[in-house]
């Protein structure tokens, strides 16, 4: 059956809506054929805080990102594709998905990452691995204060020594 021109809207409003959010900083979309309804609801409550899994048409997907920086989504917009918008954790989202798809692969299941979109670039799903790296805000905090700490520990033994 197919959607209404209301739901449609709807959709696209609320697409707008997120991709819109200044928290928003990377939208990635994601193969799922083959995954059941089961392993759909499982992935979502195990994604971290700032992380949301949307599944809806590329169509939609492709006119909410028109005009603005995530238009290059497009590239990716083909196939069965789920539609992951994440916040400043980008490093937590990513390893979660990455060790969901290992227990996947081990039940017969292929499901990857078709592309990205960071910063306004397009981000092809090799480089996305890369994106597991990176470190999340509170550890950039932590390293800064740690940096400022070390620096009138240093200054006090060299005064002393």
């Amino acid at each position: 059956m197919a959607a209404s021109k209301e739901k449609k809207s709807r959709d696209l409003d609320m697409l707008k809506g997120m991709l819109s959010n200044d928290d928003t900083l990377l939208v990635a979309g994601f193969r799922f054929q083959g995954l059941s309804v089961k392993d759909m609801i499982k992935f979502r409550r195990e994604l971290p805080d700032g992380a949301n899994l949307l599944v809806t048409k590329n169509t939609l997907m492709v006119k909410a990102s028109e005009g603005t920086k995530w238009e290059p989504i497009s590239e990716c917009a083909t196939g069965m594709n789920a539609w992951l918008f994440v916040d400043e954790n980008i490093a937590p989202a990513i390893r979660t998905v990455k060790g969901m798809q290992k227990d996947w692969k081990k039940d017969g299941v292929e499901v990857d990452f078709t592309g990205a979109v960071l910063d306004g670039k397009f981000i092809d799903p090799t480089g996305i691995a890369a994106l597991e790296k990176l470190p999340t805000k509170k550890d950039l905090i932590t390293m800064v204060a740690v940096g400022i700490k070390q620096v009138p520990t240093k200054l006090a033994r060299a005064t002393n020594g």
